[in-house]
């Protein structure tokens, strides 16, 4: 494994079902090592330059030296703490090898680190606690992965992959006595007292030592769960023990934004109005824009709102752009009519001697006036200055049309 690994199981089926099931909840397969955050694994030995599979490099997170001996859930948190030990931190330039991760045989003798036993293709490792061949990363400290138990919860539920789940926290894990090797031989906790039980190896001699944490209560500003605006904040945070003894501590979080949404614009519905005048009518409309980001954003229409919309159909467009160049577009359609028939003026019923045994020609005035286009042509039947014949005669169909 490349990295802390827990499965669950089913108490039920102990002793009834073989082989017994036990579903990930975090694993690190060869392919997916636990790596610090930045860093992505390269295991082609053909191709990669170099070489990370997180298990040869020095670091802060876990390696070929790192053991996990036990696990905890305490209740009443979200917390799960893996319990163990960690090494080739590297950061150690004092030592011979400077504290890194190395395979090969342990040796307490600066002067034979780097050197090869004889007949043997692996060097010696500075490792005053183990003097075997094998992995090696002096100075050891017992360490802490903190897991967030909803993290394993959608593992299980299959809505994450065990590997891509991440520990928020580690830290070294300070115990009192100095042991002969850096080893833990388990952790329990005790849900009655909410206490956590550590088992140092070799603590006292070859005896282990047990090992009485209980987990204070933290208080932080801002607390978690907070809402963090954009940039930096530091969150401080501090604890008091019964006796009074306080420490503190405090840590950044950064919110880099990324806002690749369009703000929304909303405009009115598609509008009809009446004309006016022959250049059409003013219309006035309101358009506004909300942005996930930025809230309430200007928005810019062509045609402008107030502007005389010619007869016909006319396409309003409005956008909206963010802080961050991001916009956003709506349109509508503005349509004129003109459906105001012309006014048509004929003069009254009239009597004339008839002329001839045909009639008699008679010639009449008609006018017309539109809304929009003033006074325009009419046309009557019969004609203006035909001849009507004998008798009572209508002059019909006189009309006008506007354009």
């Amino acid at each position: 494994m490349n990295g802390p690994a827990l499965f669950s199981i089913d108490p039920a089926q102990l002793g009834t079902t073989t082989p017994l099931p036990a579903k990930p909840l975090v694993y690190y397969p060869a392919a997916h090592p636990l790596l610090p955050p930045g860093i992505e694994p390269c295991i082609d030995r053909n191709v990669c330059d170099p070489f990370i599979d997180g298990w040869n490099q020095n670091s802060a997170l876990f390696n070929g030296v790192s053991e996990v001996r036990g696990v905890v859930f305490p209740e009443g948190t979200r917390s799960v703490l893996f319990f163990g030990r960690h090494g080739g931190f590297g950061a150690s330039p004092e030592l011979p090898g400077g504290g890194g991760f190395c395979y090969g045989f342990g040796t307490a003798d600066p002067a034979l680190v780097g050197t090869f036993p004889p007949g043997e293709a692996d060097h010696y490792c500075f490792d005053p606690e183990d003097g075997s061949k094998g992995v090696h990363g002096y100075p050891y400290r017992y360490y802490v992965w903190a897991y967030d138990a909803n993290d394993l919860a959608a593992s299980a539920a299959g809505h994450k992959e065990p590997w891509s789940v991440k520990p928020y926290a580690t830290w070294p894990l300070a115990l009192p006595f100095v042991a002969g090797s850096t080893h833990l031989g388990g952790a329990a906790y005790d849900a009655e007292t909410g206490r956590i039980y550590v088992s140092q190896y070799q603590g006292d001699s070859n005896l282990p030592v047990i090992h009485v944490l209980r987990l204070q209560p933290v208080m932080c500003e801002p607390p978690s769960g907070s809402f963090f605006p954009i940039g930096t904040t530091t969150v401080q945070c501090h604890a008091s023990d019964r006796a009074g003894n306080t420490s503190t501590g405090s840590f950044n979080v950064t919110v880099k934004l990324t806002d690749l949404i369009l703000p929304i614009v909303t405009v009115p519905s598609n509008a009809t109005v009446e004309a006016a005048g022959p250049d059409g009518a003013v219309f006035t409309f309101n358009a506004t824009a909300t942005d996930n980001v930025d809230g309430p954003i200007a928005t810019s229409c062509t045609p402008v709102s107030g502007s005389v919309f010619p007869i016909g159909a006319t396409t309003v467009t409005c956008t909206a752009t963010d802080a961050h160049h991001n916009t956003g577009t709506a349109s509508f359609a503005v349509t004129v009519t003109d459906s105001v028939r012309p006014v048509v003026t004929v003069p009254a019923d009239a009597i004339v001697e008839a002329t001839s045994a045909a009639g008699a020609a008679f010639t009449f005035t008609a006018s017309a006036t539109d809304n929009i286009n003033g006074a325009i042509a009419v046309s009557c039947v019969p004609a203006i200055g035909a001849t009507f014949p004998l008798g009572a005669t209508t002059v019909s169909d006189a009309d006008a049309v506007n354009v």
